[in-house]
């Protein structure tokens, strides 16, 4: 298993709660649509920092630069051949990811499990509902559970066909 988590407060806590599992590499990055140096923006709540600035964010919050690996990228440097689940809680990210990874990257998850959020309101593409019909036209049977006070906000579920 192999967890990304860039904010540093974060990413202790993370390498803490799977010290004793031997099979769980961490690192300290995040996963966003491509490569290199983003900002990562701190919100009130540490579950909630995110590479997009929103408006429920304290406007002073401080941000912080962070290493960042596109999804092709991190199957490449783990050599990641077949991928039974793909957790994805990053806070608006989620769209970028999945959009900015190739065919073959895609082809190679079985399961996808997302929480999805609304990080560019005036973005059509930056939906639950397309985010769902896109993934079902690269093979996944998708379900989503809105979060009934949030227009845009939920859970994804994703399966590939043949996966179970």
């Amino acid at each position: 298993m192999i967890a990304y988590e860039p904010e540093p407060h974060n990413h202790a806590e993370l390498q803490h709660n799977t010290a004793v599992f031997p099979h769980v590499v961490t690192v300290r990055a995040a996963v966003a649509g491509s490569s290199g140096q983003l900002v990562l923006y701190r919100a009130r709540s540490s579950v909630s920092h995110s590479l997009y600035q929103r408006a429920e964010a304290d406007a002073s919050a401080a941000c912080e630069p962070v290493q960042a690996i596109s999804l092709d990228e991190l199957f490449a440097e783990h050599q990641i051949e077949r991928c039974d689940l793909l957790k994805l809680d990053i806070e608006g990210a989620e769209y970028e990811v999945i959009y900015g990874a190739s065919e073959r990257t895609l082809a190679r998850v079985a399961r996808l499990a997302a929480e999805y959020h609304d990080p560019r309101p005036d973005d059509p593409a930056a939906r639950g509902r397309a985010l769902a019909d896109y993934l079902h036209q690269h093979g996944f049977a998708v379900r989503l559970v809105p979060r009934p006070r949030h227009r845009n906000k939920g859970r994804l579920y994703a399966v590939r066909a043949g996966a179970g």
